[in-house]
């Protein structure tokens, strides 16, 4: 399915049908028109209950703002899931769904990442949040979470997430968050460079993951 995106071409905005799979006939631009009106309702939708919920201000607060953003992937994932994009066709929808965002567009200064690298954009780290649930999110901010998210070991391997999710509450308190993450998510980071997780079974894998924390735990201390 083909998916309607804006671009700015001299200095004027232009409609853009992007497919990989398909040659865009009018049908095809048809059926994409229509996908462009869905995705205008829904962003005004999930725009307006944030904001009906006093979530739209969390934007500018850093340490709450994974509230927002778990918000809008719970209301995202569902939406772009029974769109069944192909494989190829899937990035071009966060550049129609920020086109039509008003509180939540991504700035210009952001904008270039989101064309060039849209599976790293903050539409689709909202999107990979409404996989977890509320506890979850809650046990990382936002800076964290991207960090999981830009991960390779995490966009290759998704089981890594709720291992670090549960190390956290069992090991790690709030306030010392950022240091001993960084560290951690190092280590993890090297033990598993050479590895394919995903041919690991679950425990093979958790094996691996305590090695890595034991290694982290005999070199981490708290500044």
């Amino acid at each position: 399915m083909a998916v309607l995106i804006r671009e700015q071409v001299n200095g004027k905005e232009k409609k853009i049908y992007k497919t990989n799979l398909e040659k865009v006939t009018t049908s095809i631009a048809k059926k994409a028109d229509e996908l462009d009106d869905k995705i205008k309702k829904k962003i005004e939708q999930i725009e307006k209950e944030a904001e009906s919920n006093g979530l739209i201000e969390l934007k500018s607060k850093k340490g709450n703002v994974v509230k927002l953003y778990h918000f809008v992937g719970n209301e995202l994932k569902p939406f772009v899931d029974n769109l069944k994009l192909s494989k190829g066709d899937k990035p071009y929808i966060w550049q129609a769904i920020n086109y039509h965002s008003k509180f939540l567009k991504i700035s210009e200064s952001a904008s270039g990442r989101l064309k060039r690298d849209p599976v790293t954009s903050t539409w689709t780290y909202c999107y990979n949040l409404g996989e977890y649930d509320t506890a979850q999110v809650q046990e990382y901010d936002w800076t964290q979470w991207v960090e999981i998210f830009d991960s390779s070991i995490t966009t290759k391997d998704k089981r890594v997430v709720p291992w670090l999710i549960k190390k956290k509450k069992e090991s790690f308190s709030d306030g010392s968050l950022q240091n001993w993450f960084r560290a951690l998510m190092r280590e993890i980071r090297n033990h598993l460079k050479d590895y394919d997780t995903t041919v690991l079974s679950d425990k093979e894998l958790e094996e691996e993951l305590k090695i890595a924390f034991e290694k982290f735990s005999q070199t981490y201390t708290e500044n």
